[in-house]
Order: C-alpha cells, then structure tokens, then sequence
C-alpha cells in the first residue's frame, strides 16, 4: 500500500516533470503586458515565472490554514 508521504511525493514528481517539459517546449519569445508595463521575454520564463508564484503562494497559504489548525 502507499502512504500518504509516497503519495504525495509521486505527485509532486509528476508535476514537476510536466511543468519543466512545458517550459522546454515553450522557448519562443512573447510580449507581455504588466499593469503599465510591457516587457518581452521568453514564454519559458514567464511559465516559470507563473508556475514558481503559484507554488509559493500554495505554500504560504497551506501554511497558515496548518496553523489555524494547531491553534
């Protein structure tokens, strides 16, 4: 049977090797639009950009729902 750590460490493998092939496969370069600012840079970037911001937001939030928790 496999744990709940097993799990989520098979998880986490699989999305990271999904997200790395994305951005393998997305070299071309792409204007991006910010607020009032426009950049241009690689779309791998961006994804990365956009995939590592997700991450640590998902992490600061099961952060704090795990605190709640304990209180």
């Amino acid at each position: 049977m496999i744990s709940l750590k097993q799990t989520r460490v098979i998880v986490t493998a699989v999305v990271t090797l999904s997200v790395i092939a994305l951005i393998a496969q997305n070299t071309e370069s792409v204007e991006t639009k910010f607020l009032f600012m426009k950049f241009s840079m690689p779309r791998a970037a961006l994804l990365l950009v956009s995939f590592l911001g997700g991450l640590v937001t998902g992490m600061l939030f099961a952060g704090r729902v795990l605190r709640k928790k304990e209180k």
